[in-house]
């Protein structure tokens, strides 16, 4: 007999007996699975329709999730199947196609976080990693990842491989949440195997476009749905780069997930900055190769932005200069006066862009590996509130402050719930 493979897509039924007694018996197995089946659907198990206020859980799947309360099963408690057990998994599984996870208007209540939220107790997502900024992209990894129980590997032999550090999770949602269900134009460098597009398409919604740009021809089997645009070329290469700026518009998302290389990093962060709308989002990843010296990357190992190579050739040096570039306000010394980028000269910092970046880089970002740049309206001014103002110096004894009145009074103006 054949030893049962790992995977319910993997399971063979293929017995080998000696007398004919026992290959009669064998031309049953393959009825098993339907026998489960039916025996599932009379005790009541239906599909249904999952996204329902109560939806009707598989009968047959020991670790299925409640779908109304999307919860982790820490692999804990996921108890050990049979060999039957497995055949029935294989049979008797939820529809993915209407898993919950692809619901945006009802996040908070189904348990996925704000930007900046944090869960009271760390949450398990993969077997032995926990997070305490539990978000839809854990759930994704929860449901699709390789090492994960709940893994329908059985149902999707064709599914896109996506390989991604987990650290970049709250990055992605706290920068692109508020994309989700609007139209948005994606554009990444770096395709690989396909698997962030068919979780960026259920991430964001219908309104998803996405443009992929990679080395590799391959990559244009993905472009097959007419939200997906794959464009072949080298992203080193400036001239590749300028003829992408005239083919597509203005981006709301840029990520550069590419050759990871200092110069592929430093040169995408400069052509296509300006092609990032006014309010958009810039974002690149894997910071971690500005210290690695081999495989053509060009880091400098045990260096940080104190060297000078460092500093002017990495990419991890340009985010360092770009954080100067976002306080070009006070390079003169004016503290409270701000001046305005023309009163630097353009050649003050070696890359000659800084003012295009300057003037539209509204924050900075900087997580394990990632930076993300926000574009937007940022001016720098001071100004003050109604009220008397405290000496700087000790000047006598002052009316002591009453915070119940003033609580009252700014609530009574501000409509605020909390009141004293």
């Amino acid at each position: 007999m054949t030893v049962p493979a790992r995977f319910p897509s993997e399971i063979s039924f293929g017995y080998s007996f000696q007398s004919s007694r026992r290959d009669r018996k064998t031309m049953l197995v393959p009825r098993v699975p339907v026998l489960v089946c039916i025996l599932a659907y009379i005790a009541g198990y239906s599909h249904g329709n999952m996204n329902a206020a109560k939806p009707q859980p598989c009968l047959c799947n020991v670790i299925s999730p409640d779908f109304s309360q999307p919860t982790i099963i820490p692999a804990s408690e996921i108890p050990r199947t049979s060999f039957f057990d497995k055949i029935k998994q294989t049979f008797c599984q939820p529809d993915p196609d209407k898993s919950p996870i692809r619901v945006m208007d009802d996040d908070k209540e189904r348990g996925y976080i704000d930007a900046l939220e944090r869960n009271d107790e760390p949450r398990e997502f993969l077997p032995g990693h926990t997070t305490d900024s539990y978000t839809y992209f854990h759930r994704y990894m929860h449901l699709f990842g390789k090492e994960s129980p709940q893994s329908p590997l059985w149902k999707f032999r064709t599914f896109p491989l996506l390989h991604t550090w987990p650290n970049f999770f709250e990055a992605y949602h706290n920068h692109w949440q508020r994309y989700r269900g609007k139209d948005v134009l994606f554009m990444e460098i770096g395709v690989q195997s396909g698997g962030k597009i068919a979780m960026l398409r259920d991430y964001f919604g219908p309104g998803f476009k996405y443009v992929g740009i990679d080395i590799n021809p391959s990559t244009t089997m993905f472009e097959t749905a007419d939200f997906v645009s794959i464009e072949i070329g080298d992203s080193e290469k400036r001239t590749f780069l300028e003829k992408i700026k005239k083919k597509y518009p203005k981006v709301d998302v840029f990520l550069d997930d590419g050759a990871h290389t200092m110069s592929a990093q430093r040169t995408a962060m400069e052509i296509m900055w300006p092609h990032v709308k006014d309010d958009g989002v810039y974002v690149c990843e894997d910071l971690n190769t500005s210290w690695n010296a081999q495989g053509g990357y060009k880091g400098k190992r045990m260096s940080d932005e104190r060297d000078e190579y460092f500093r002017e050739n990495t990419m991890m040096g340009l985010v360092h200069r770009t954080i100067d570039w976002l306080h070009y306000s006070w390079v003169a010394g004016r503290t409270g006066s701000p001046d305005p980028p023309e009163r630097l000269n353009e050649g003050f910092w070696p890359e000659r862009w800084w003012k295009q970046f300057a003037i539209s880089c509204k924050h900075i970002h900087i997580y394990n590996q990632i930076v993300v740049y926000e574009k937007g309206q940022s001016e720098i001014f001071s100004t003050r509130t109604i009220g008397y103002q405290l000496p700087v110096s000790t000047s006598g004894d002052h009316e002591k402050i009453d915070w119940k009145d003033i609580s009252s009074k700014v609530a009574a103006y501000t409509g605020s719930e909390w009141g004293f």
